[in-house]
């Protein structure tokens, strides 16, 4: 199993994740944002190596909010973390760290991570929006992050308002973001007379039923609304999904999704959708695009392999070696895993086998393959599925928990996914061959 590390860095606290291929959160951690640079980039170097340990890593990733040049690694320019500003992260962090390293906008990566992990690639065409400190936006077209030149998707700064006399921190007036985003809700509160220092005070009150922070909200729900009309008109997409943490405001969604209705817009079927994976998106993004490009390939089924071990010792066969699987879904089931980029199925069936169980199995052949789209709750997996003879000490290893010989009469019946029906098959066709070389004799 692949991991990485993703990591968000907003303007109050830096997550760090490790991941899967599939963008499982294994490990997590989170710690304040510092103001001053030097100060963020040890807490950088200091948070990835607690959470990376001794496991080897495909690569590290970071979502970074603002105008951000992904392939040099260099934040131009960052309104609401002005003390990174002209930081050229890749410079830095290449000098502690090996493995691959990815740099994107943190919308953008919160796109990513909702279209392929959140939404499983249901929407096709869909615009991730974030709602907090600022506003940031990530477009996916046809399955493909679009960026322009670079610096595309910043639609928190699409100006809704000309004659506002609030000026953002990118220098415009009446951007999206100054009318909706975390700060200008705050304001709002305080100018119908609340005194609160956050939004989590906010919301407290409005659970309580508070008129004038319920009013507040339903006036910042008006200019997400505009916002919304603006992007629905634009992109056409299936969905929006909102992240954030206004996006946790049950309210200001529902009002401005009802203010919304009352806006011509190119479809009225466009879904507003809140955000499946919750603070983890932009770092669980980030970690994915560090995967071979994982989040830009066609949906395809993976190719798994999996290995019926008869396992021999003193010149008989004792059963068949399972393993312990120490992720979901867990549970008893056959050594095996995902074959890799540039990998024979033989090889992989192979590695897998070793890694997990710590034997080096031999009379390999091919058996069956196994293709039902549901066979593995996770994914649409082919497995390939290959007997084999070993022997020697068994050691746990790598995604096993433990790793032990079931003689045949006594298998597990719930193993996972369908390896019951494998083991099943492969029982049918040794009874079958033991008949025909009783009857040969």
């Amino acid at each position: 199993m692949e991991k990485a590390i993703g990591i968000d860095v907003g303007g109050t606290k830096i997550l760090f994740v490790m991941i899967d291929e599939q963008g499982n959160v294994l490990k997590k951690m989170k710690c304040a944002t510092p103001s001053e640079r030097d100060e963020l980039l040890k807490t950088l170097v200091k948070g990835i190596k607690k959470i990376k340990g001794k496991e080897k890593i495909k690569g590290i990733g970071f979502g970074l909010a603002g105008f951000l040049d992904s392939n040099r690694g260099i934040m131009r320019f960052s309104p609401n973390i002005p003390c990174i500003n002209n930081l050229n992260f890749k410079a830095y962090l290449k000098k502690h760290f090996k493995e691959k390293l990815v740099f994107e906008n943190d919308a953008n990566a919160f796109a990513l991570a909702e279209y392929a992990a959140g939404y499983g690639r249901k929407y096709k065409n869909m615009i991730g929006i974030t709602l907090g400190t600022g506003i940031g936006g990530g477009i996916i077209c046809e399955g493909t992050l679009i960026k322009g030149r670079g610096y595309g998707a910043e639609l928190g700064h699409m100006i809704i308002d000309l004659s506002s006399q609030k000026r953002c921190a990118c220098g415009n007036p009446g951007c999206f973001e100054e009318h909706s985003d975390g700060k200008a809700l705050l304001e709002k509160a305080h100018e119908y007379g609340l005194d609160i220092k956050s939004n989590l005070e906010l919301s407290k009150l409005l659970k309580k039923g508070d008129k004038r922070a319920i009013g507040a909200v339903k006036e910042i729900a008006k200019y997400l609304a505009v916002g919304l009309v603006n992007i629905i008109n634009i992109f056409d997409p299936e969905a929006i999904v909102i992240g954030g943490g206004l996006s946790n405001i049950d309210l200001l969604i529902e009002e401005a999704k009802r203010q919304l209705a009352k806006y011509t817009t190119v479809r009225k079927d466009t879904k507003i959708l809140k955000a499946k994976l919750n603070d983890n998106a932009a770092a669980i993004g980030a970690a994915l695009l560090t995967m071979e490009d994982f989040l830009r390939m066609e949906k395809t089924p993976d190719v798994a392999v999996d290995a019926i071990i008869e396992y021999h010792s003193h010149g008989r066969m004792k059963g068949v070696v399972l393993i312990e699987r120490r992720f979901e879904p867990k549970g008893w089931a056959l050594p095996g895993g995902l074959v890799k980029y540039g990998e024979s199925a033989e090889s992989a069936v192979k590695r897998e086998a070793f890694e997990e169980t710590g034997l080096k199995i031999q009379s390999l052949k091919q058996f069956k393959v196994y293709s039902d789209p549901k066979r593995d709750p996770r994914r649409h997996a082919i497995s390939i599925v290959f007997s084999a003879k070993a022997f020697g000490k068994i050691r746990p290893g790598s995604d096993a928990a433990d790793a032990k010989v079931f003689s045949i009469n006594r298998i597990p019946k719930n193993l996972c996914f369908d390896h019951n029906k494998i083991i099943e098959d492969w029982l049918k066709e040794r009874k079958i061959k033991e008949k025909l070389s009783a009857v040969s004799l």
